[in-house]
């Protein structure tokens, strides 16, 4: 089982359990889970797949959890970095 699908069996349970506070900002699992399975569909097409390293460079927002998540499901390998880089820095990283 990958941590994608633990996501999805959390929000088959408790669909409407709040899973993400961002400030103002509430997702429940069932918002959660369909945002990451619509983040994966869109990192899949940019052809990210098993193993492969994706820099996060966002502020701990809920955007950050969703690309987490997403990454997860396809067995990506999420890698938060600071989001203040700047380019020739992440280029380094």
């Amino acid at each position: 089982m990958t941590l994608g699908e633990l996501l999805t069996r959390a929000a088959h349970r408790r669909p409407e359990a709040v899973a993400v506070v961002d400030g103002t900002r509430r997702l429940s699992y069932a918002e959660l889970d369909a945002r990451r399975a619509a983040a994966a569909r869109g990192f899949a097409r940019l052809g990210v797949g098993k193993r492969d390293r994706v820099l996060i460079a966002l502020r701990n927002r809920l955007e950050h959890v969703v690309a987490y998540w997403a990454l997860q499901t396809l067995g990506g390998v999420p890698t938060p970095v600071n989001f203040r880089l700047v380019s020739g820095e992440m280029k380094y990283v």
